[in-house]
């Protein structure tokens, strides 16, 4: 990822000593150390610096708080894996100071909110959706039963579904097939 200038100068012309593998440790501590020499600083903390600083936002990292990050590298692995389940010990901490629901909600993406979207308009998405998905054919190609798709947008700006994810699909398909019939023009009649 770094240009090896940049890796020469940071280290003082010392090359980084790959990730190792101790034999006498455990497999989790093995597993932790090369989490925290390569995949943290090489893969995820390069992607949220990156994410973040092209937005400008500041972001915060917590449980890299040396002290934090320390007393955690301290603790023996069935300490942080109680009963076998990932971070048990920060829910147990996050017990004393947040409702149940916050601790024990299941994970959740960052989905954009497509759904109101494409019925708000914002963005002129509703717009966009519904003039692509009006043209006489507009997934060129690919044969889409029409009604069932003015269905779909029916259902879903009426609220009686939540079709956003298939609307978006679909209006990535017809974008496409657009995109396909002005590189290719037709062939000629003959």
């Amino acid at each position: 990822i770094f240009p090896q200038r940049l890796i020469r100068d940071l280290t003082g012309g010392r090359p980084l000593d790959p990730p190792r593998f101790d034999a006498r440790r455990s497999p989790d501590a093995g597993l932790r150390q090369i989490d925290l020499q390569s995949y943290l600083p090489d893969d995820l903390l390069t992607k949220v610096d990156t994410a973040s600083m092209a937005v400008d936002v500041e972001v915060r990292c917590p449980f890299l708080d040396g002290d934090v990050a320390g007393a955690a590298l301290c603790l023996p692995m069935h300490r942080l894996m109680a009963g076998g389940r990932r971070k048990s010990m920060l829910r147990e901490l996050a017990r004393r100071h947040l409702p149940e629901r916050i601790i024990d909600r299941p994970k959740m993406g960052f989905a954009i909110p497509i759904d109101s979207w494409f019925r708000s308009d914002f963005g002129g998405m509703r717009t966009l959706l519904e003039d692509r998905l009006s043209e006489g054919d507009p997934f060129g190609p690919v044969n889409l039963d029409q009604q069932a798709v003015r269905r779909l947008v029916r259902d879903h700006m009426a609220e009686r579904a939540h079709h956003g994810q298939r609307l978006f699909a679909l209006l990535a398909l017809a974008i496409w097939a657009q995109d396909v019939r002005s590189r290719w023009p037709s062939e000629p009649a003959g």
